[in-house]
């Protein structure tokens, strides 16, 4: 018997059932123990069940024996349609129990844009178990949404999604960020649609069961084949590469076979602290779901390098935990940032008599800095300079992250020599930014080509002055209004200029940071721009 439910109001009959099949040791099955008994497959050598629900309800009387509509069964969704799916989900998956609920689904269905869904998703209190149809192909598409099934509130919650397609699963945003690591937003086969703590030892909040996940991308596909195939090898080189996901994913058993056909892999066993996969299928064919676009996300996946770890930061004392962190293995760290941040609140911004700071944050790894939200457009005022712009000057209205500085110097450390850019900054809006060393003299002087005066030269980050740059990438500089007059009055010549600059250092400082200016009079776009500061 296959995709079979078989419905009683025996009591007797039910027990009987249960009794039968939970004591067998091969049996796959889930149970509430009172109303329903789902058999995922079971055999005795003459009878083989595939997907069999057992299930009893209460008598009902009915006025019309021959009108009798679908069993109801108090924690089982007989047959969830697109109509009523989410409904049902609203009602009956927000029940704080360890009974499962079991979602049978008849048909194709959405989980995204359409049906609407509560602002912070589904609520999902209880162990919930999606089961698709075994003779026909069954497809949850979830239209490139994120964090629709909330699993973050009750110590039972787990999602289990059996006989599925999973279509248009997208990767992570920046709410998923904060729940994620150790797990990379960027990579969607970690179903991000299920929103929950990746961080919590021996949870498994997610289960996998003979489904089939459509990637969006064949680089993720690759990528997946590449670290499976290294964390499998025999070879302790090729497993050391993906050291990571044994020391830190807590992945603890992989099996796989490339297949079926050339766009796909199976995967027979995945087991992790966090979630468990077996007999799932990944592949870049639709299958029912028109594949929809990637939304944009400010990582990126490759696919011969392991997944970015990716966390966000709310403020000061977070930026640095996660900075001064350890990341093991070749991962990029990339810091979300998710609000202004001023980094004078981690105490960094109390200075010695050098004019540096005290307890600067330091990097331990290369990483990248990411704006993720709106900044903050109150301009500061800069002590140095009391002279007020008019409204033209005013810096552009934008969408980053403000950081800023506290006008303390190596507020921000770079503690080794790494091979490559210590630290990439993107779309933040950089403020208080502190000149270099013992310029009083040369400020009163009018002195205006030093770079220890220059603050766009980000004195305020403490790095290696040799080799590596330092890249900045949508970053907008706020700096004081003598500098920016100056830079102003060098970019309306032409869109392409060099300021020379006279001092020790130079070379080290030109050669440690890459940034194109956005010149006023020049419309084409550009890396980073510069505004005054009031």
């Amino acid at each position: 018997m296959t995709d079979v439910r078989l419905v009683t109001i025996d009591q007797a009959v039910f027990k009987l059932w249960l009794h039968t099949f939970t004591a067998d040791k091969l049996a796959m099955y889930w149970t509430d123990n009172k109303t329903f008994l789902h058999i995922h497959r079971w055999t005795d050598g003459h009878t083989t069940l595939a997907s069999v629900g057992l299930l009893v309800q209460a008598p009902i009387q009915f006025p019309n024996p021959l009108e009798l509509p679908s069993p109801l069964v108090k924690n089982c969704r007989v047959a969830a349609t697109n109509s009523t799916l989410v409904r049902s989900l609203v009602q009956f998956a927000a029940v704080f129990t360890p009974q499962p609920l079991l979602v049978y689904l008849t048909t194709n269905v959405s989980i995204g844009a359409f049906p609407e869904l509560p602002a912070t998703g589904v609520p999902v209190n209880r162990p919930v178990v999606f089961v698709g149809l075994q003779s026909l192909v069954t497809s949850i598409d979830f239209q490139m949404v994120v964090n629709q099934l909330n699993a973050t509130s009750s110590r039972y919650s787990n999602v289990t999604f059996v006989g599925v397609v999973l279509e248009n699963l997208a990767p992570g945003d920046a709410v998923s960020s904060e729940l994620a690591p150790p797990f990379s937003i960027a990579v969607s086969n970690n179903v991000w649609a299920v929103m929950y703590n990746r961080s919590v030892a021996n949870a498994t909040r997610l289960a996998l069961l003979n489904d089939t996940l459509v990637l969006p991308q064949e680089s993720e596909l690759a990528y997946f084949t590449y670290m499976v195939t290294l964390f499998t090898s025999t070879s302790p080189y090729l497993q050391q590469q993906t050291s990571f996901w044994g020391g830190v994913l807590h992945v603890s058993k992989v099996q796989f076979t490339p297949g079926p056909g050339s766009t796909s892999v199976t995967v027979n066993q995945l087991k992790s602290w966090y979630h468990c996969w077996k007999d799932v299928v990944l592949t870049t064919e639709p299958v029912v779901a028109a594949p929809m676009a990637v939304p944009l996300r400010p990582v990126a996946l490759s696919s011969t390098r392991s997944s970015p770890l990716v966390q966000a930061v709310h403020d000061a004392a977070e930026l640095r935990v996660a900075a001064e962190g350890p990341v093991i293995g070749d991962r990029e760290h990339v810091l979300l940032f998710l609000s202004n941040i001023s980094i004078a609140e981690s105490g960094s911004a109390s200075m010695n008599s050098s004019g540096n700071s005290n307890s600067p944050i330091k990097l331990m790894s290369v990483m990248t800095w990411i704006g993720a939200s709106p900044a903050d457009q109150d301009a500061e005022t800069w002590p140095e300079y009391a002279q007020q712009q008019s409204a033209a000057q005013q810096p552009a209205a934008t969408a980053e992250v403000g950081l800023t500085f506290g006008y303390v110097q190596s507020v921000v450390a770079v503690v080794n020599d790494p091979p490559e850019a210590p630290l990439q900054l993107q779309q933040l809006v950089l403020g208080q930014l502190p000149q270099g060393h013992g310029v009083a003299t040369d400020v009163t002087a009018g002195k205006a080509n030093i770079p220890e005066l220059w603050t766009m030269l980000l004195w305020c980050i403490e790095r290696p002055m040799t080799g590596k740059p330092l890249d900045l990438d949508g970053v907008q500089l706020q700096l004081p209004q003598p500098e920016f007059v100056y830079l102003r009055a060098a970019a309306q010549q032409s869109s392409d200029f060099v300021v020379e600059l006279h001092g020790d250092n130079l070379p080290a400082l030109t050669s440690s940071m890459r940034v194109t200016s956005e010149a006023a009079a020049t419309p084409a776009a550009a890396n980073a721009s510069i505004a005054a500061a009031a």
